[in-house]
């Protein structure tokens, strides 16, 4: 794992670039960047930042509190809470005990004020979006749904030795506590877990001598050998970053800063790296042996290593990254050998989970999350391969630049590594291809495609949470082609533009539910048949678009601002499957030209039969059909595309009744009876 200080300059400088891009403070930045990874690690839900400290100037230093980031779940009754601990240093300073013990006092003194309906009277005018939390807290303390409240030091800093605290702090020793630290060293291990593995297969060009231990195991053949530092470089300089699950980025980020001694050793005595250097391990699902001939007793012929296939090194990143360096610069490492273990796994029905064993044993039992293996999933593979090689169109506002889909945390950096020197102008012409605004991560992808398809709901509950939904939908089993990641773009092409909108409106509080709601709503009113093709050709909306999206947006940010002055905490009911119901209604009146809408009209005349059918679905209030919506999302009683149909119904009430056609409207119909014969009611 790469040195510490070299992680943290990465870290630092990154929360730093997201402080601009996002126009906040490095301190939200920092606390929003190691949250994620503690999300990751399934710790907490879906946090949100709200700091508020005694620096502050609504606070009175007497109120010594403190507040990063909060999440609560009314369904466990468990609040997080989360306080940041930083150091504007180069490099991490170690963190001592009785820092750490003042800011979970901080954190437990929010609490208790809270609870004493003490901080809403006091930032009620001052801040509004903190009383509002506060009032939340306060209302499910009342009513005793709080059992478990967890208390997260997260800090840049690193501890020296594990800290532990058992006491309970809080005035109300009814409620469960937990204390929970996450420094430097916890997020580096969390990076690491995040990182997948690539299929790379290697045919040696030098065989490696190698011993076979003799078990009868059927899960893992285990070989060591020796292999030359050339051999190795080699290797590296083909695959690079793919050989070490991604972990390039923590090795050769910025300026490389190689372990001296190593490196030393390689320039001036090669011949003694052996007898210096631990040597790596590796993991293989294959490995290809060749026995050496005219030996009398077979069983004494030696074993060399011909091939490796899905080979990575889960141990020995330093050295091999060291090794390519020199390799690299010309150094001539020919007479420099090291020890080489590769585990061939046997079992390949438990291929990932005994990888992933030998890989936290090799690794200072680094976590890697069955979570994250959806990053190696055919469905995202194949987005990740389309984004690298579909330039936008030469005649668009956005033209010969790629949509880059950032499959794998830190892949395009270690890119644009691999491109060269970073002040080249190699370097530069390969990042103005790749812009900022253009970088799609997986959660990007989650949040667009479930709003447009009607759960915005999802959408707003966070990154992970909105990704670990829509991977258990059957989204991940779509046939990916160029038609399609074309639409995904264009979905997120509109999502920026309503997000550039709201901001130009002098709008700020709640951006990521309006962002969510107004998407939806434009997929809604447009019964999804939007022409995404005229978006990407041309990197923006319709010019006919603008006016209906920022009419949706005033709706929506009317609603919130309404709700939430009656002590309703829009954050909350965003989150919830009736809320999309609402924003329905809200958004009725909201009109979208038709020239927008491809749905081809019916010149087919109606019997009477039929025609009675469309009246019996206008007939029923467009409010019922939204509460049949949102029954089947929550009971799961209904296909993906019974809710279609149904969300396209509302949209048409809503729109223009007179486009239902006969076949939607007995299909609705149909659906409404099965509902209520499933326990529907109206």
């Amino acid at each position: 794992m790469e040195d510490i200080n070299k992680f943290y300059q990465d870290f630092m400088a990154q929360a730093q670039e997201d402080a601009e891009l996002n126009e906040t403070t490095l301190e939200d930045a920092l606390t929003e960047n190691i949250i994620e990874y503690i999300k990751e690690s399934n710790e907490t839900n879906s946090p949100e930042i709200l700091c508020i400290h005694p620096l502050d100037e609504t606070v009175k230093k007497r109120d010594n509190f403190r507040i990063n980031a909060f999440d609560y779940s009314d369904m466990s009754g468990e609040l997080d809470i989360f306080v940041s601990l930083f150091k504007n240093s180069e490099k991490p300073d170690t963190i001592p005990h009785n820092e750490i013990d003042a800011a979970i006092n901080q954190g437990v003194r929010f609490f208790n004020l809270t609870i004493a309906g003490i901080l809403s009277k006091m930032l009620r005018e001052a801040r509004p979006d903190f009383a509002e939390v506060t009032d939340m807290i306060l209302e499910e303390y009342k009513a005793k749904n709080i059992r478990l409240i967890r208390f997260f030091v997260i800090t840049n800093g690193k501890l020296k030795v594990e800290y532990t605290l058992d006491d309970n702090k809080l005035t109300d020793q009814q409620i469960d506590c937990e204390y929970h630290v996450w420094d430097i060293e916890n997020v580096q291990r969390a990076d690491l877990a995040g990182r997948q593995m690539s299929e790379i297969d290697i045919t040696l060009d030098n065989p490696i001598e190698c011993i076979r231990l003799n078990d009868p195991n059927d899960k893992v053949n285990t070989y060591l050998g020796i292999i030359s530092a050339y051999e190795l470089g080699t290797i590296y300089s083909k695959h690079k970053d793919k050989l070490l699950d991604q972990n390039v980025r923590n090795y050769l980020g910025g300026k490389i800063k190689v372990n001296a001694r190593i490196a030393k050793t390689l320039r001036e005595a090669p011949e003694m790296f052996f007898s210096y250097n631990n040597g790596i391990s590796s993991t293989a699902s294959e490995v290809v042996i060749k026995k050496s001939d005219f030996v009398d007793n077979p069983d004494a012929a030696k074993m060399y290593i011909t091939g490796l296939r899905n080979w990575h090194i889960v141990n020995g990143g330093q050295t091999t990254c060291t090794i390519y360096n020199a390799f690299k610069k010309g150094v001539d490492i020919k007479p420099a050998y090291l020890t080489v273990k590769v585990s061939e796994i046997r079992d390949k029905d438990r291929n990932a989970t005994i990888v992933q064993n030998i890989a936290e044993s090799a690794n200072s039992q680094t976590q890697i999350k069955d979570s994250d293996l959806s990053a190696n999933h055919k469905y995202l593979s194949s987005i990740d391969f389309i984004s690298k090689k579909e330039w936008t169109p030469s005649g668009s506002v956005r033209p010969n630049t790629l949509w880059y889909f950032e499959r794998l945390r830190g892949q395009l950096l270690s890119d644009k590594l691999n491109e060269g020197d970073a002040r080249s102008v190699k370097v530069a012409k390969f990042m103005q291809a790749r812009p900022k605004e253009q970088i799609l991560t997986k959660t990007d992808i989650a949040k667009v495609l479930m709003a447009w398809d009607g759960f915005p709901n999802e959408a707003s509950k966070g990154n992970e949470v909105c990704f670990n939904n829509f991977w258990k939908k059957d989204y991940k089993d779509t046939e990916v082609t160029k038609e399609y990641f074309q639409e995904i773009v264009a979905k997120r092409i509109i999502y920026l533009t309503i997000h550039r909108l709201f901001k130009e409106a002098g709008h700020s509080g709640y951006a990521n539910i309006v962002d969510n709601y107004v998407l939806a709503t434009v997929a809604q009113k447009t019964q999804q048949n939007l022409d995404l093709e005229y978006i990407w050709a041309n990197q923006k909306v319709q010019p006919e678009l603008v006016d209906p999206i920022k009419e949706c947006i005033e709706v929506m940010v009317a609603y919130i601002t309404k709700i939430a002055q009656e002590g309703i905490n829009p954050t909350v009911v965003a989150k919830r499957a009736d809320f999309c119901s609402t924003i329905k209604i809200q958004m009725a009146n909201v009109k979208f030209p038709a020239t927008l809408s491809l749905v081809k009209k019916s010149e087919e005349e109606l019997t009477p039969d039929q025609q009675a059918a469309i009246d019996a679905v206008v007939a029923i209030p467009v409010e019922v059909w939204a509460k049949l919506s949102s029954w089947g999302k929550e009971t799961h009683k209904m296909s993906i595309m019974e809710k279609k149909r149904i969300d396209h119904i509302v949209v048409a009430l809503g729109k223009n009744p007179k486009s239902i056609s006969y076949s939607s409207a007995e299909g609705c119909l149909k659906i409404l009876r099965m509902s209520e014969d499933a326990g529907f009611t109206r």
